[in-house]
């Protein structure tokens, strides 16, 4: 750990997440999160906590910024892993209640994000969601499917966070 801090690591996570030219793919989303989520319970709150804003800052505006075919198109896992990796990177930056209603905006915005795609116009009498790729139901199910794996989780299974 003390390698990729000393290499820049986390500052190269947060360059990779606002680089506009080469725009971070959910999948390498996922990937950059999850590398810090492994390392947050090793972290200090003094470092984490400041950086832990400006992560998920870049990661909620990246993944709220998705066109409706990146959206589509994206494996939905893939944002389940997204918000149980920055859930834990932010239980160990901040409270548990903190932690929580940030997820849970968030988890409402990509909802209705998702379910934005429902409302998209559609030019011909086919059905709307096998040419938008989204449904009402499938939203309210990621949107669920997020919220419930956070409320669900033990707190056995949260990782251990340093206290100062």
């Amino acid at each position: 750990m003390l390698l990729f801090a000393q290499e820049r690591g986390f500052e190269r996570i947060l360059e990779r997440l606002h680089n506009v030219e080469n725009k971070a793919s959910p999948v390498i989303v996922k990937h950059l999160v999850r590398t810090v989520g492994k390392l947050a319970p090793y972290l200090s709150k003094t470092f984490l906590k400041p950086y832990a804003m400006q992560l998920k800052d870049a990661v909620f505006s990246l993944i709220l910024g998705l066109s409706q075919d990146e959206l589509k198109n994206a494996d939905k896992k893939i944002f389940t892993d997204i918000t149980l990796s920055m859930d834990t990177v932010l239980r160990c930056a901040t409270s548990t209640s903190e932690s929580n209603k940030i997820l849970n905006t968030f988890n409402l915005d990509l909802a209705l994000k998702v379910r934005a795609c429902v409302r998209a116009p559609v030019k011909s009498t086919f059905d709307a969601n096998s040419l938008t790729g989204c449904s009402f139901s499938r939203s309210l199910s990621l949107s669920l499917s997020l919220s419930l794996s956070l409320s669900f989780s033990s707190a056995s299974t949260r990782p251990t966070c340093p206290s100062a």
